[in-house]
């Protein structure tokens, strides 16, 4: 850490579509444990623009006075924060986590809003997650990405063959990502997994996830998804 940063950083936790700051409570409840500052950030993505959510969470950036922050964002949530630090470019942001962001678009999104009641239910977030997020400014952002298919997307949309039931991990890729990380969770899942806040704490601490390739790690039990 920088010796000139607090002791206490802070970091954001965004939830996704059609959920509320609730259901981060339990990567609040690690993050904090771990000795971070925690705000939740939840806004209305169906009703409100992207670019209304985009100025409220700059609110919130600039209630931080300059203090260093970390963002942890669960799909749709890691759009908006994508879109946000490209637009206002904050000096004293830190890292980003993404959590099963479709930062490539959202095949589920594309073919559940093809039809009247769907577009209606996706609202103002529909063009952002059809098209995903590109990034061009240099910022530390990498992403956790699920595998476990379990979930609606998967009923609505033809996904590939890894997806965590509502995102396809090919859709959680991009060149500009620091580290990749999918781990054997559900796009829900992602949120309440033990080792997805483990890692998650890891990487806003040091930058890296501690985590090395697609193996089966006996100490903890953990599987990550074969990619090949």
């Amino acid at each position: 850490m920088n010796k000139t940063e607090p002791a206490v950083q802070r970091v954001v936790l965004m939830p996704g579509l059609w959920t509320s700051g609730y259901f981060m409570t339990f990567l609040a409840r690690a993050m904090r444990k771990a000795g971070f500052a925690v705000s939740i950030f939840s806004c209305p993505y169906v009703r409100c623009s992207v670019e209304s959510n985009m100025d409220a969470l700059h609110r919130l950036i600039d209630t931080f006075e300059g203090q260093p922050f970390s963002i942890v964002a669960h799909s749709l949530g890691g759009l908006l924060a994508l879109r946000t630090l490209e637009q206002y470019q904050p000096s004293h942001f830190k890292r980003l986590v993404l959590l099963g962001s479709p930062i490539a678009g959202s095949e589920a999104a594309r073919s559940f809003g093809s039809f009247g009641l769907g577009r209606i239910m996706l609202g103002h977030s529909f063009d952002i997650l059809s098209r995903g997020v590109n990034v061009t400014g240099d910022f530390d952002i990498s992403q956790i990405a699920g595998c476990k298919a379990e979930g609606l997307g998967r009923r609505v949309a033809k996904l590939e063959k890894l997806n965590d039931g509502g995102v396809s991990v090919s859709e959680t890729k991009a060149p500009w990502l620091k580290d990749h990380l999918v781990l054997n969770e559900s796009h829900a899942g992602l949120l309440f997994s033990p080792r997805v806040a483990e890692h998650t704490v890891n990487y806003l601490k040091s930058g890296n996830f501690n985590f090395s390739g697609q193996v089966f790690h006996k100490a903890r039990k953990e599987q990550v998804c074969s990619l090949g």
